[in-house]
């Protein structure tokens, strides 16, 4: 009968002995890292492509004659100077400020402007949610006269005036 094992064991037979090994998991290690001024991309490999590139050759420079050391030496350096030409034109472009986007600022305040036109709805919705209890009420006082088309009580005291009597 056979027994069951846990996920990372793996069980042998060796002679008469059965030996249980403890398998580690493979952990995945990035194939490239890519950066970026907004951050960092990192790609990983398949299995598929795993198989693939363990037949790597490596070619040792001490064993070729002389024009193919020549071109391996040259090629080597260019890809080196090129690599130093790109990191230092990526830190001055950091430095310099040119890596953001030209009209980032324009995109921040349409932003800042959405924000608080959206803080205003919700205080305006809230405020009236309150008032909804409230009414109003026209209070008349005695002698009052109501007004007019124009908005005038007729009298001289202005419009909504009441004279006072003594």
């Amino acid at each position: 009968m056979a027994a069951i094992q846990p996920k990372n064991t793996y069980s042998k037979e060796v002679g008469n002995v059965m030996t249980t090994l403890d398998v580690v998991p493979k952990k995945k290690t990035p194939k490239r890292i890519l950066h970026f001024s907004d951050g960092i991309l990192e790609e990983y490999s398949s299995d598929e492509e795993e198989t693939v590139s363990t037949n790597n050759n490596q070619l040792n420079p001490k064993q070729l004659p002389w024009g193919p050391w020549l071109v391996h030496y040259a090629s080597a350096a260019a890809h080196m100077s090129l690599s130093a030409a790109d990191f230092c034109g990526e830190k001055l472009a950091s430095l310099l400020g040119i890596t953001t986007p030209k009209y980032q600022y324009a995109i921040e305040e349409y932003k800042r402007r959405e924000r608080e036109l959206e803080e205003d709805r919700i205080r305006d919705e809230k405020l009236s949610g309150e008032s909804q209890g409230l009414s109003t009420v026209d209070v008349q006082g005695e002698g009052t006269k109501s007004a007019g088309s124009d908005g005038n009580t007729g009298s001289s005291g202005g419009p909504g005036m009441t004279p006072v009597k003594y």
